[in-house]
């Protein structure tokens, strides 16, 4: 099956930060597309699947994808797994104009902490 959206996320980020920034996105997206919901896989929630599967079924899984979005925590450019798949959406076509970026915070004091841990 396809998604219309594959998203990578930082596994160690705060789960609810993520969640609510992924309803936040979801939120927009309905009102930008009459209603209608997106399509989305996530890799973490695949429960019961090995690491090995993982990384044998996501570049399927990313193929399958039109659009990457990438919930963006203070965790995710520590983690090698988050730029495999970055690296995975554009090796395999992906372009830029199919990327959004959702960000991911506790408060609303800490969007300094996820800004400093991209600041390369």
């Amino acid at each position: 099956a396809s998604a219309e959206y594959y998203v990578v996320h930082g596994r160690y980020d705060d789960l609810q930060a993520k969640l609510d920034a992924l309803a936040i996105w979801v939120t927009e997206f309905e009102c930008a597309h009459d209603g209608r919901s997106p399509s989305i896989f996530i890799s973490g929630v695949c429960a019961g699947i090995s690491p090995v599967e993982q990384l044998e079924h996501m570049p399927i899984c990313v193929a399958r994808s039109k659009r990457l979005l990438i919930l963006a925590g203070p965790g995710l450019p520590a983690q090698l797994w988050c730029a495999m798949e970055c690296y995975t959406w554009f090796a395999l076509g992906g372009c830029i104009e199919n990327v959004e970026v959702a960000i991911v915070v506790t408060d609303a004091g800490s969007i300094g902490s996820v800004v400093s841990a991209f600041d390369a």
